[in-house]
């Protein structure tokens, strides 16, 4: 069964965005647009950057390690049925 994507999940994901700042693997334009909206947002709301989402590598865990960034249209257009 997939995991919620309630608080839990919102929570992680803003880990996730705080970690992939520093994280050497994060394309250079996703971590500037990460920068761009702790210095706008601070503890607010974050959007991700265009055209990407936050997705699971393990649909059943909201574990900030099972994140990854996935391009969005390729993302959605799955389904939340499918097999990741």
């Amino acid at each position: 069964m997939p995991a919620n994507h309630g608080s839990d999940f919102q929570s992680a994901k803003r880990e996730f965005m705080e970690n992939s700042i520093n994280d050497w693997r994060t394309p250079g334009h996703i971590s500037g647009w990460l920068k761009q909206e702790q210095r706008e947002h601070g503890s607010g709301y974050w959007h991700n950057p265009p055209g990407y989402d936050v997705g699971h590598s393990n649909p059943n865990s909201n574990d900030p390690s099972s994140f990854r960034w996935e391009n969005s249209d390729m993302n959605r257009a799955r389904g939340g049925s499918q097999g990741r």
